[in-house]
Formats: structure tokens, sequence, C-alpha cells
């Protein structure tokens, strides 16, 4: 967690000091998000700001996902300029994850900024900065802001979106009233348009358009918990679809548990009409459903909450 005892200007200290005269590669989490893809091209500005010689990478295929067409359509970036294939590894390089703890690719890991809680212990690396935020590009605001980073509008642009579109919108659990009056003080700053930010930014999930492997696996991410391998994902919608439908997807993740060696698969359904959440945890054995009356973050709510099931400690 974010250590409360240093001031963003400490952290900024601390910061230009852990990577001074080294060249950094920022990485975000595979399966890229609106928000892991945002924090890493204002990371980078940032560090450009602090004449720390960086770059951002995107070690993955880029598909024209809904997290690329919200990032090109609305901030007016395309993640094709910071592609790099597998090649661009290198066991040598120094790493600056965002976004999330671990990586799977090669290179000596020197900072992570991160808002996902964990119960973990986070690799012992010089640089850590973790606490429970709307976004992780809001925990660089609060860097840049600590700073005097001259802030741009489509800085701002980029923080907003990814603070709305990881708590959908403001309606989710990770929701902070203060971080909400910050965005919405950036949007009046510098004359952003939260309406249109909003209807980007609740990013339904288009089923309809979608084949049922797209489906299960819509913004998965894949945990290692005490040794044992847990995926997730979610759809995200206005209206759920009938029950049978969903038979089908939850049928098919659990013909998948075997397949993949996960011992668990935590599928979320957000009914945004109704403000609740249908938790699925599948088994090869079983399929626990939970419902919740909010819409609940998956890094805040659900993801410790399996950890310490894996841990014994609940």
């Amino acid at each position: 967690m974010t250590n409360h005892n240093i001031s963003p200007n400490g952290f900024v200290n601390h910061l230009i000091k852990v990577l001074h005269q080294k060249e950094i590669t920022i990485l975000a989490h595979d399966n890229i998000d609106v928000d892991a893809a945002l924090s890493g091209i204002l990371l980078s500005r940032f560090l450009d700001f602090l004449k720390i010689e960086n770059t951002f990478k995107i070690l993955e295929p880029i598909h024209a996902n809904e997290s690329y067409t919200i990032i090109k359509d609305l901030i007016g970036i395309d993640l094709h300029d910071f592609a790099s294939t597998s090649d661009g590894e290198n066991e040598s390089a120094t790493l600056f994850l965002v976004d999330h703890h671990q990586t799977i690719h090669s290179g000596n890991v020197i900072g992570i900024i991160d808002h996902h809680p964990t119960e973990r212990n986070l690799l012992d690396v010089p640089f850590v900065h973790v606490g429970i935020a709307s976004a992780t590009a809001y925990l660089i605001y609060e860097f840049m802001q600590a700073a005097s980073f001259p802030l741009s509008k489509q800085d701002a642009l980029m923080i907003v979106t990814a603070m709305m579109t990881d708590t959908v919108c403001f309606k989710n659990t990770k929701s902070n009233p203060r971080e909400i009056e910050i965005a919405k003080q950036l949007c009046t700053d510098f004359n952003l348009d939260w309406n249109l930010i909003e209807s980007y930014a609740l990013c339904l999930t288009p089923i309809d358009k979608m084949s049922l492997d797209e489906i299960i696996t819509n913004g998965a991410k894949q945990y290692n918990f005490s040794g044992s391998k847990v995926a997730s994902a979610y759809v995200q919608l206005s209206k759920l679809p009938d029950t049978s439908i969903i038979d089908t997807w939850l049928q098919r993740l659990a013909f998948n548990i075997s397949a993949r060696n996960i011992k668990m698969y935590v599928f979320l359904l957000f009914d945004l009409d109704n403000n609740k959440t249908y938790e699925y945890q599948i088994t090869e054995k079983s399929t626990k459903e939970i419902i919740h009356s909010a819409i609940i973050s998956r890094g805040k709510d659900v993801m410790p909450r399996i950890e310490k099931m894996f841990q014994g400690k609940c």
C-alpha cells in the first residue's frame, strides 16, 4: 500500500534518485486496458520532464478492441506507436511497471506504480508506490502536481478518461469523492466534455458483436495466488441477457478450467441498469454465484478476497 508517511514530493525525489542515469523501459500489464496504456504514456511524459531517459513499450499484439478504440478516437493516440515485438525484450533492460505488480517479460524491475491492493509480498525493488485510487493514472497525476509538471489538455483528458474508465464512470466502489471532484475540476480547467468522456468510459461490452470465446475472456487477467493460478474476466452490460445465454458462458468457462490448468475462474457480470454485480467463482467441481448490490471493483473488492481464500485466510 502507499506509504502515507511520505509526501508526493518525497516520492518524486525518491523516484529521481532511483532512476537517475538509467534508461527505463515502461511496461503496462499484458491484455492492456485503458488505464494501463494511458498510465504508461503519462509516466513516460513525466520522466521526460524529469530528464530521465525512457521508452514506453507494449510487448503484445495490439488489437482494434475497445481500449484501443477509446484511446484512438477520444484521446487521439494510436497504441501502434508504442508497439514492440518480443525481440525488444532484453534481460539487461531496466523495467518500470505501471498498473501491475509482476511481469513475465525479461528485464530487471526497478519500479512499480499501481492502484491495486494486494496481500502478496511485492517485488523487492527500489521504488514502489501502490495505493488504492480510481486509476494508476491518478497516482501519476499526484506526482505531476508535486513536481509542477506543465499539464496539457491531452494529459488532463488521459487522466480523467483513465479514472472514469476504471470506475465505470465513478459508479463502482473504487470511486473516491475527492478524486471525483478533482476529475470534475480538470474538466473545468481544461474545457473537457464530461458527457463525451462518459459515453466512451462506460465501456459497455458489445456481446452481440463478439464470439463466445471473446465474451468469456473480455478484460481477462491471470493471477498467481500462493502457487495457484486464478483467471478473471468480466462483461459490462446495461441489461443482462437471458439466463440460458449466461449459462452457456459459464459452461464454457468451466470446460476451460482443466484445459488451462487453472484452479479458479472468477467471472463478473456488471448490470449497470440495476446497479448489481454477479460474481461467479468457477472451479472444476462447482460454480458459486454471489450477487452484490453494487458495481464492485475487481481490483479493490474481488481479487484481494480471492487471494485471501487461497492463502487460507477466509
